[in-house]
């Protein structure tokens, strides 16, 4: 081409040479057998067939067997495995087009010469020196470099394949059975075009004519990778249509690497959990700790860099995901964390088994108390595989995977014994009431700014302010309602009547008690009950550490300015020798805040609403036609309260706790993040609304679009933005926020985009 308007120039042929180089490794000194492998495997002879094609691709219409040069490479094996012999053109014609100018075979010791990408074709010893190049043929290597030169443009294709012994007529494509099928035919082709100094090889990726060369072991990965890649994508399409909803490439890569990283995930460990057993004083501190049997799980992780262990509630919004993509892998998983039930019915919380997964937890919170619960979402997975078993019974379908026959007669009793261990461990105070086990009063000298309920899995979320025995709560109700009405659909699929008639007559006794309990008339919404004060302020304490007497043992404890400047002894009984105030790193004095609940504490409704709120909707335990519905929607669509363009707020912009942090260092959890696991429900349950018959059926309707549609979005922008998937995202802005990548519970992004709940 020319440089400026009307200044042309005619292109001349240009020359180039490329090389082409293959070899089989037959280093004795890493395989023991490989001499007598490669030898026995490639016969005695390899052949290396070279095509040079005119046009820049061999299929091109100029192509013609007139215009081609095919030139054969005989080499020959010698008693160390090393590619020995000369060229032999069994077909040359020099006047062809295009013209080939030169082919020749290089000589081993004649590497130095060779350019780098081709060095790199052999294998050298971890010394690099200068010399090393020098010594392939004492160390048993199979290599070979042919030298081409000819003028552009022109495809070089080869095939190197292994030879006929003399006179059996036997090609390589018919070899013998119990041959080795690794040793084949190896083909590729690279063209050289006159218009850039680039090599287009085999799929038609460029790259530079020095890297464009490849091995034929990379072409073998390479092909098969392809493939695997050309599957895998099929597969994906056909489970969840994502193109058939008009989703572009880059929405359906994203979504590809978000299943891809989940499953990734999934990981085998082996161990013992640390267990602790408190006394029946919940508030006291002396726990007996000791190591459980050894176990093995199965299990996917919320993020293999940050959380590589397996989280009880975690999981079973994982196999929403994984299951359909193969239910196999959820038989598994699901049988593994079953197993782990223990003789009273309990399941700890997190599995942290072996050394390694030990070492990334701080060593507080490796105990797991055996009266703690979580949010039993495994049992999601069994109505799943319920509709599965249908399948298989009742409408003769065979779907991907048939669920084994006995499958869910084998897991029956340990299911049975977790989900009683559950009901009978978080029962409340009152008939028809449940209470999450785990939060403690906290101490006016120290603690967090309010009580976590690590059990729920909201964990710092804000309920009653002066935590006891006596409160309950609405999420842990809707959980128990869940468990009694999956166990009775399950007892009825496995035909045992008592069972059944028991879980549904708990279903009728937990409904009605939602309804009694926890609605509250005023706000209209579900809240939790508890000793509780509406008023209260926040105060500013200052860290202060203390010892004990006679040893060298320390406790921090929370005191206020007036204490501090008056420079008594804040200290406690048990810590009575005043140490220092802690200093914040900066100069300053290291402060939390403290909630200081009114002066009016009772028994009465937490009034505030978030995720809380929100239970009987989003486990569908209300019916269509009740008016409450209307009422949680309303919520969900307040600007005020909840809503935002990027999801569902864990917490009202109206809560005295919104975006509080709970400690020093703590930063706020599930106080305003926008959490996937709850929108997921959320958009799982609007869907069922919007498609039952009821009275708020297109307000429903109207709510799952948007929903969707901002959770989707705003998902796939911070992934865009970030090139991760974040573990919640933030209330105000919709910036992904704390552990990273978080390919766990957001993984299910995937179904809200297929619309597969």
């Amino acid at each position: 081409g020319g440089g400026g308007a009307g200044n042309t120039k005619k292109i001349k042929r240009r020359r180039i040479t490329a090389y082409v180089y293959f070899g089989i490794d037959c280093d004795k000194s890493d395989n023991s057998d490989a001499n007598n492998y490669c030898l026995s495997q490639a016969g005695e002879d390899a052949n290396l067939n070279i095509e040079l094609v005119g046009g820049k691709t061999a299929s091109s219409s100029s192509s013609s067997s007139s215009s081609s040069s095919i030139v054969s490479v005989m080499a020959t094996t010698n008693s160390l495995g090393t590619m020995t012999g000369t060229l032999r053109a069994t077909s040359y014609s020099p006047g062809a087009s295009p013209p080939l100018l030169s082919i020749r075979r290089l000589s081993l010791n004649s590497m130095a010469d060779v350019p780098d990408a081709a060095s790199r074709a052999f294998r050298r010893d971890d010394d690099d020196s200068a010399n090393s190049n020098n010594n392939f043929e004492e160390e048993g290597h199979n290599v070979g470099v042919v030298q081409i030169e000819a003028e552009l443009p022109f495809t070089v294709s080869w095939m190197l394949r292994p030879a006929a012994a003399a006179g059996d007529g036997v090609a390589a494509d018919e070899e013998e059975e119990g041959e080795d099928p690794f040793f084949t035919s190896i083909e590729n082709n690279t063209s050289y075009d006159n218009d850039k100094e680039e090599a287009t090889t085999g799929g038609g990726k460029s790259s530079s004519s020095s890297k464009a060369v490849r091995s034929p072991v990379d072409l073998l990965i390479d092909q098969e990778l392809r493939k695997r890649m050309q599957i895998f994508e099929e597969r994906f399409e056909a489970t969840f249509h994502l193109r058939d909803k008009g989703y572009n490439n880059d929405h359906v890569r994203f979504a590809q690497a978000a299943m891809s990283n989940l499953l990734g995930g999934i990981s085998y460990f082996y161990g013992a959990s640390s267990v602790q057993i408190a006394d029946d004083d919940e508030d006291t501190k002396r726990q007996q700790t000791f190591s459980s049997f050894n176990l093995p799980l199965f299990s996917a992780v919320p993020s293999r860099s940050f959380f590589p262990r397996g989280f009880l509630w975690d999981e079973g919004f994982h196999q929403q995901l994984v299951h359909k993509w193969d239910v196999n892998i959820s038989l598994d998983v699901l049988a593994h964390w079953i197993g782990a039930v223990r003789e009273g019915g309990w399941i700890p919380r997190e599995q942290i088994l072996g050394d390694s997964a030990n070492r990334r937890v701080p060593h507080r919170f490796i105990p797991q108390l055996a009266d703690v619960a979580n949010p039993p979402t495994f049992l999601f997975l069994i109505e799943k595989l319920l509709v599965m078993d249908d399948q298989r019974k009742y409408q003769q379908q065979q779907p991907s995977v048939v669920l084994p026959a006995d499958y869910l007669v084998r897991v029956y009793p340990r299911i049975r014994r977790w989900c009683e261990w559950l009901l009978e461990s978080q029962e409340g105070p009152v008939p028809g009431s449940y209470r999450w086990r785990g939060r403690k009063q906290t101490s006016p000298d120290g603690g967090p700014l309010h009580p976590n309920t690590l059990a729920s899995g909201l964990d710092d979320y804000p309920r009653a302010t002066n935590p006891d025995e006596t409160e309950y709560h609405v999420d842990a109700l809707c959980w128990s309602i869940t468990v009694v009405r999956i166990m009775a659909a399950l007892a009825a699929h496995l035909g045992n009547d008592e069972d059944h008639a028991l879980y549904s007559n708990k279903d009728g006794i937990l409904t009605q008690a939602l309804e009694d309990l926890h609605w509250n008339p005023r706000t209209k919404s579900y809240c939790d009950v508890g000793k509780h004060s509406a008023g209260g302020t926040f105060e500013t304490r200052y860290m202060y550490r203390c010892a004990e007497a006679s040893s060298s043992s320390t406790t921090d404890v929370a005191v206020a300015r007036d204490v501090l400047e008056a420079r008594g002894n804040p200290c406690p009984k048990s810590h009575p020798k005043p140490l220092y105030p802690l200093g914040d790193g900066q100069g300053g004095l290291l402060s939390k805040e403290y909630f200081v609940p009114g002066k009016v504490v009772k028994h009465q409704f937490v009034a505030q609403y978030g995720y809380i709120s929100l239970f009987p909707l989003l486990l569908k335990i209300l019916p269509p036609t009740s008016r409450r519905l209307k009422h949680i929607m309303n919520l969900m669509e307040n600007d005020r309260e909840i809503r935002t363009k990027y999801g569902l707020l864990s917490l009202s912009k109206t809560s005295r706790f919104y975006e509080r942090g709970n400690a020093p260092g703590d930063k706020p959890y599930w106080r305003g993040a926008i959490w996937m696991p709850i929108n997921y429900l959320a958009v799982s349950a609007l869907h069922y609304y919007a498609n039952v018959e009821g009275p708020y059926r297109e307000q429903a309707h109207r709510l799952y679009r948007e929903l969707r549609e901002n959770l989707v979005s705003n998902v796939y922008k911070e992934y865009k933005r970030t090139g991760y998937l974040w573990e919640q995202y933030d209330s105000k802005s919709g910036q992904g926020k704390r552990s990273h990548p978080f390919t766990g519970w957001t993984a299910l992004v995937v179904n809200i985009m297929a619309e597969s709940y």
